[in-house]
């Protein structure tokens, strides 16, 4: 397939803690490693509100680990993000997010919230547990070769075998397939000069359409 030039987009989910938050950013821990300069959309949710953001890593550090139920080490990261978007209406969301959800917030009612300084607020809010905290993250890769049950592809990012992702790819004429995507092959490539992963993925949930469209590109190439 290198001669069609076959692009995709790979959707990354990682579940959250929220430890502390500002106006400007916030500060995160999780189980997967994020990448620093990937921007992410982070999506919070408690009762019936949600505050969706997006999001660039500003740093990350491997802070502590466990072991699962089958004896895994399962490491932990503590992530410091920038927000993106500071407009004035977002400012006034994440404002109105820290309100609700910070237990001690009456303690700062005369606080300025909108007082920053380089886009960071010099005050950052610990905030209690919330019902979800999801980091979704779109990730490109080249389509090496496929078949109806699965393909091969060129990414920058490695993939964790057994994992399963949303996924999709853009055939000729802006067609788009989706389906759900089920690691099996994960290697570096021998690129010169170049960090690439080769990774073999099973196609495990794809709607008809899409199977059909898929076919019909296969046997027309």
């Amino acid at each position: 397939m290198d001669f069609a030039d076959i692009p995709g987009k790979t959707l990354f989910t990682n579940d959250v803690k929220m430890i502390n938050i500002s106006i400007g950013g916030v500060l995160l821990k999780t189980d997967r490693r994020m990448n620093i300069e990937k921007t992410y959309t982070l999506e919070l949710k408690n009762k019936s509100k949600f505050l969706t953001l997006q999001c660039n890593v500003v740093w990350f550090t491997l802070s502590e680990s466990y072991k699962d139920p089958f004896k895994n080490i399962i490491p932990i990261y503590t992530v410091g993000m920038n927000f993106t978007d500071v407009s004035s209406e977002k400012m006034k969301e994440i404002s109105d997010f820290i309100k609700d959800y910070f237990t001690d917030y009456q303690k700062f009612d005369a606080m300025d919230l909108y007082r920053m300084s380089s886009h960071r607020l010099n005050m950052r809010f610990y905030i209690g547990t919330l019902d979800s905290n999801t980091a979704y993250c779109y990730y490109n890769y080249k389509v090496i070769n496929i078949s109806l049950g699965g393909m091969f592809i060129e990414s920058e990012d490695a993939m964790e075998i057994e994992d399963r992702y949303l996924m999709e790819i853009v055939l000729p004429e802006y067609k788009v397939i989706s389906f759900l995507g089920r690691i099996v092959t994960c290697t570096l490539a021998n690129i010169i000069g170049k960090k690439r992963y080769e990774i073999g993925i099973e196609f495990i949930d794809m709607l008809k359409q899409d199977k059909r469209i898929l076919k019909e590109f296969i046997l027309f190439y």
